[in-house]
């Protein structure tokens, strides 16, 4: 079957789009709210030199020698050819209005739609209506994010740029094998459908709540006691996904509670405060091959950063903890009490691992029409009581204005990640459905080795963003 949208998918998405813009009409917005629209699109050319050093073992050391599989499957992302991003465009509806009499007079109430409007990848990325104002707070329902990505005030928030490991990077770089990316808190639920209130401001202090019934609930979707086939809140770093989507870990009642401060000292002076907690009641998920289903740690992580600006120059610095957020609670479910080792699941850790701890610091510097910020990341995570795997991400970025809605930037990246030898024979035993290379030679069907040991790679992105 085609993978391209059929043409009636296509008609309806135009249609949508079609449909919004009439409504901007200022004969049809006369007595209701107000509709704008706004947005950005961005094209840039990226080139990548990676050095991957992949892991051919597999557990075993029968006689003193550790089996090894004959071959290395490589990365698709293993090429120094460079790529061309065009057509990446943000499209904002924004229908805003007031009430005009009764206990919510002057109360502001509208809906917001953000599209990813890209070539054969077109889709409305949030979708939400709210009510509220700086007296009262707001209230927000839909397809929306919470106090775990709103209150992010680290240095990962003064990048430009692409935006580093949240912009090109992930579509670009590898990082080794049981890595965790940077950027966001086991069980983050990003646009999962979800209740989000954000007090008024007190002395500069808000509070912002968030409860999220299924983090893998998207738009209208019914409701479904399953697993599913949840992507939010999962890391490949600790749970790399296998075939079967319904084993992907997912959340019921998620909560998100955060504290946010924010405080002009003197004209120059700014600062930014922000604590995140995260709570969900994480799914027992079944594994093929496994006759009980896996009990896992409920996501318990935080979050906290920081930011200070004098005149043009700012600071801000992130940290991130996990805990065991969504790991197994016994790994010897995986394993016969008598065979051979097996992997477990799509887990890349074993007994004393925990779900890594990440910390950042980012500078920014504005001169004229130019804006400079370098940011850094460091991710480590231990897989057993004894190894651990760890990153390391550098991003440079120079961003000028040329004019009113019109720029170009340029970006440096530098990613250095290392892993350990339980995460690559782990992925390497998951890769080729739990045999070892005696046993797959043995079989008829040796497999390939895919677990990345080191890797380092630079990247380097030059481009132009027009904002409307």
């Amino acid at each position: 079957m085609s993978s391209v949208c059929p043409w009636g998918c296509l008609m309806k998405k135009l249609y949508l789009v079609g449909c919004l813009a009439l409504l901007a009409a200022p004969s049809v917005l006369a007595a209701g709210p107000k509709l704008t629209i706004s947005g950005s699109a961005t094209g840039f050319m990226s080139f990548t030199t990676p050095k991957n050093g992949y892991y051919k073992g597999d557990g075993t050391n029968a006689g003193g020698v550790p089996g090894e599989y004959p071959s290395v499957q490589k990365s698709s992302l293993d090429t120094s050819s460079p790529r061309v991003v065009g057509g990446e465009v943000d499209l904002v509806f924004a229908a805003k209005g007031k009430f005009s009499k009764g206990v919510l007079k002057e109360v502001d109430y509208g809906a917001i739609i953000e599209f990813d409007a890209m070539k054969g990848d077109t889709g409305v990325d949030k979708m939400y209506v709210y009510v509220g104002n700086n007296r009262y707070g707001v209230l927000q329902m839909g397809n929306v994010k919470g106090p775990e990505a709103t209150y992010q005030c680290n240095g990962q928030s003064l990048c430009g740029g692409t935006l580093g490991v949240d912009g090109t990077v992930p579509s670009d770089v590898d990082y080794s094998t049981g890595v965790i990316t940077p950027l966001y808190v086991i069980g983050y639920t990003n646009k999962a459908t979800k209740v989000v209130y954000y007090s008024p401001r007190v002395y500069g202090v808000q509070l912002g709540f968030a409860f999220t019934p299924d983090t893998k609930h998207i738009g209208h979707a019914p409701k479904n006691r399953t697993t599913g086939s949840s992507k939010f809140g999962n890391d490949i770093g600790l749970y790399y996904p296998t075939d079967e989507k319904a084993e992907r870990p997912s959340g019921r009642a998620s909560i998100s509670v955060g504290l946010n401060h924010q405080h002009e000292w003197t004209p120059k002076v700014k600062t930014e405060f922000s604590a995140v907690y995260l709570h969900e009641n994480t799914r027992d998920i079944k594994v093929a091959g496994v006759d009980n289903p896996i009990k896992l740690h409920k996501v318990s992580a935080y979050t906290l950063s920081a930011k200070v600006f004098y005149g043009n120059f700012g600071v801000g610095v992130g940290y991130i903890n996990n805990g065991k957020s969504r790991m197994p609670k016994d790994y010897s479910v995986f394993n016969p009490a008598a065979g051979p080792v097996t992997h477990h699941g799509g887990f890349l850790s074993d007994e004393g691992g925990n779900a890594g701890r990440v910390w950042n610091l980012g500078v920014q510097y504005i001169y004229d029409d130019w804006k400079f910020a370098a940011v850094y990341h460091r991710s480590s995570r231990k897989v057993t009581h004894s190894e651990s795997t760890r990153g390391n991400m550098l991003t440079l970025t120079a961003d000028y204005k040329v004019c009113d809605g019109f720029g170009v930037f340029f970006e440096f990246d530098h990613i250095q990640t290392k892993s350990c030898e339980r995460a690559c024979v782990l992925r390497n035993l998951m890769v080729n459905n739990g045999l070892d290379a005696v046993a797959a030679a043995a079989a008829g069907t040796p497999g390939k080795a895919q677990a990345i040991k080191k890797q380092t790679c630079q990247l380097y992105a030059v481009g132009m963003k027009v904002s409307f």
